[in-house]
C-alpha cells in the first residue's frame, strides 16, 4: 500500500497487549483498498477487517475483492465491499446501514 507505517495494526495489537482486548474490528474507508492492514489480520480471526473502497479493477493497488475473506481459519474475518467509480453518500450510507453496522453487531468487538 501507500503507508510505511501501518497505524492501524500498531494500535490493535498495543490495545491487545496492553489491555487484554481480544475481539477488535478494523474499518477501513479510504478510496483506495487497505491491502497491508488486511494481509497483517488475514489469518486472525479476533480481528474483524472490513474495507469499503473504489473498485480494485479501477483503482491502485488492484485488489480488494469480495472473494478475499480470510483464511481457512479466519474465514469470514475479512470483509471487501468494492463499490463503483462516483459513489456518492447515498452508496456509502446505504453500505453503513446494510452491511458494515450489522456485521459489526454480529461480531461483538470490544474495540472499533
Amino acid at each position: 500500500g501507500f503507508c510505511t507505517v501501518n497505524i492501524e495494526a500498531i494500535m490493535a495489537e498495543y490495545l491487545r497487549h496492553t489491555y487484554g482486548l481480544q475481539k477488535i474490528a478494523i474499518v477501513d474507508t479510504d478510496v483506495h483498498h487497505c491491502d497491508g492492514t488486511q494481509d497483517i489480520f488475514y489469518h486472525d480471526p479476533d480481528t474483524l477487517f472490513i474495507s469499503f473502497h473504489q473498485d480494485g479493477r479501477t483503482l491502485y493497488p488492484g485488489t480488494g475483492f469480495m472473494e478475499e475473506m480470510g483464511s481457512p481459519n479466519a474465514f469470514g474475518s475479512t470483509i471487501n465491499i468494492p463499490l463503483p467509480p462516483g459513489t456518492g453518500d447515498e452508496g456509502l450510507h446505504y453500505v453503513l446501514d446494510n452491511l458494515i453496522l450489522p456485521m459489526l453487531a454480529d461480531f461483538e468487538p470490544e474495540v472499533i
